[in-house]
């Protein structure tokens, strides 16, 4: 039931995204033509503040939400919106738990490994596209 729960749960959240980020290529949310990404900033954003406030919510009443429900939430909804949020709540969990060292190494780490991953991923793209 939990992987049905999930799958909805990120089908809506991806449906949410594509929203957001056609309403900021249309102009609902600023210049269409700016060359930041309004839409993916916006997202990341708000749904960060989303895994947080519902984490926090849902942390002082554990008994409140059903592991379903939680599943549904969070890996789901939210995961499905952006899965900046879950980054973002994993590295927030590391600093709580006092591991400052690792949750500076997996925040930088994310950011700058996943940059050169998808440079790397586009110069290979390119490369094979140019046969």
């Amino acid at each position: 039931m939990t992987w049905l729960a999930v799958a909805f749960g990120g089908a809506i959240g991806s449906m949410l995204r594509y929203g957001v980020s056609l309403a900021a290529l249309q102009g609902y949310l600023g210049n269409p033509n700016a060359a930041f990404p309004l839409g993916t900033f916006l997202i990341n954003v708000l749904g960060s503040f989303l895994m947080g406030l519902l984490w926090g919510w849902q942390s002082a009443q554990p008994d409140a939400w059903s592991p379903v429900q939680r599943g549904a939430v969070f890996s789901g909804l939210l995961g499905g919106f952006t899965t900046f949020s879950a980054f973002s709540l994993e590295g927030l969990q590391l600093f709580r738990a006092g591991h400052q060292n690792m949750a500076l190494a997996y925040l930088g780490g994310s950011v700058l490994l996943g940059t050169a991953a998808a440079a790397l991923g586009f110069w290979l793209g390119q490369r094979w596209a140019a046969g």
